[in-house]
């Protein structure tokens, strides 16, 4: 099973890069609110992953808050989707 990964570089996250799986993966740069570029990579996905998000401190405005939690996971997902993706984790 190929493990593709999509993250703003391109490139394993620091916190990611030690882990076991992250070796087998392969990572791609991606925007999450780049429905294009979503839709290139979760084409031929089984399932996809998503792990974006912000909390809802004080300082940052709902507006913010619901484009973080909202926008970054509906865009991906409709992409799966169009690639006839039938799971999503969030």
């Amino acid at each position: 099973m190929e493990i593709v990964c999509a993250s703003r570089s391109g490139e394993a996250p620091k916190w990611a890069s030690s882990e076991s799986w992250a070796s087998r993966a392969t990572f791609v740069q991606c925007d999450a609110m780049d429905a294009t570029r979503c839709e290139e990579i979760t084409r031929g996905a089984s399932a996809v992953v998503t792990a974006v998000g912000a909390l809802p401190f004080p300082w940052v405005s709902a507006n913010d808050i619901v484009r973080a939690n909202g926008d970054t996971n509906i865009i991906p997902g409709r992409a799966a989707i169009k690639n006839g993706v039938t799971r999503m984790v969030v």
